[in-house]
């Protein structure tokens, strides 16, 4: 990466920086999801473990439910040979099992099969079942040797995905054009590590590379848990006072210019898949995807 794109990206992390929520452990916000075996709490809670082994993945859920506001979390995804693997932080509605009323908004970092390789990092809005909004960026940065901040900004009018503070995309309530938008569905926010084997990691030859279950098992850490912003909608009454809100006192309601600079640069060197850019989709090209460009 050229200097003068790594100095503005280090520039916006530091415009950008949240202040985290001080002392919250693990257990404060979120809970284990699967076995013991595959969800370690570590440091009295300041860290959790995800392990993948082909007898289980390893995934954690948020105690409440929230509608808009500001969801981060801290990761250091599989190191080494990490194909077939998925690290995930997402929010999905308590309506997933329901297809027609899945809301979902993801962060996944697909597995690599060299750590020479870049790690390829996939967002992706599901809105009433209805996903295929994926965006893919190789990452300037190896996510496997520290801990790297993904965080989502969502309120009634956009989403915006950010990484350590830069963000890389964003998402218009575009319900205008029709475009469904999820702003009434409550989501839980999880962490999870689970095999993607049969789409995840494909190589420079469309080949579909499996988890490698010899060098299980995987192990993705997370930290840094923070909530604060966003709006508990557990209850029937916090849910009418998040709607209220709409996320507007939680959230940025639009780009600043050097965020809109930032996200440009990301974008011309970066992205390796965009659905705005699929001609071979029969609905190409989206209607949604000329407004929410920031050119």
């Amino acid at each position: 990466m050229g200097s003068g794109i790594l100095m503005l990206l280090l520039i916006a992390a530091l415009l950008n920086q949240a202040t985290p929520q001080p002392n919250v452990s693990f257990g404060d916000l979120y809970t284990p999801m699967s076995d013991s075996a595959h969800t370690r709490v570590l440091g009295g809670g300041s860290t959790v473990e995800l392990l993948l082994d082909r007898a289980s993945s390893g995934t954690c859920g948020s105690w409440g439910t929230y509608l808009f506001g500001t969801f981060s979390i801290g990761v250091r995804a599989v190191p080494g040979n990490s194909a077939g693997t998925v690290t995930a932080f997402y929010l999905q509605s308590s309506t997933a099992s329901d297809i027609d009323q899945h809301d979902e908004i993801d962060f996944e970092l697909l597995g690599r099969i060299s750590p020479r390789d870049p790690y390829i990092l996939q967002t992706n809005i599901y809105v009433n079942g209805t996903g295929r909004r994926e965006q893919r960026m190789a990452l300037w940065f190896d996510p496997s040797t520290d801990y790297h901040y993904f965080s989502l900004q969502w309120s009634r009018d956009l989403i915006v995905f950010y990484v350590d503070y830069v963000p890389i995309r964003v998402f218009r309530n575009n319900a205008a054009l029709g475009v469904p938008y999820p702003d009434y569905n409550p989501m839980r926010a999880y962490a999870s590590l689970w095999d993607g084997s049969i789409w995840a990691t494909v190589d420079g030859n469309m080949r579909v590379h499996p988890v490698n279950w010899a060098d299980a098992p995987f192990v993705a850490s997370f930290a840094d848990f923070d909530l604060h912003t966003a709006c508990n909608a557990t209850t029937t009454t916090q849910q009418a006072a998040c709607e209220r809100d709409g996320g507007g006192n939680r959230t940025k309601q639009s780009l600043d210019l050097n965020d809109i600079s930032n996200l440009s640069n990301i974008h011309s060197r970066y992205i390796v898949y965009d659905y705005c850019s699929d001609t071979m989709r029969p609905d190409y090209p989206a209607i949604e995807c000329a407004n929410n460009r920031y050119d």
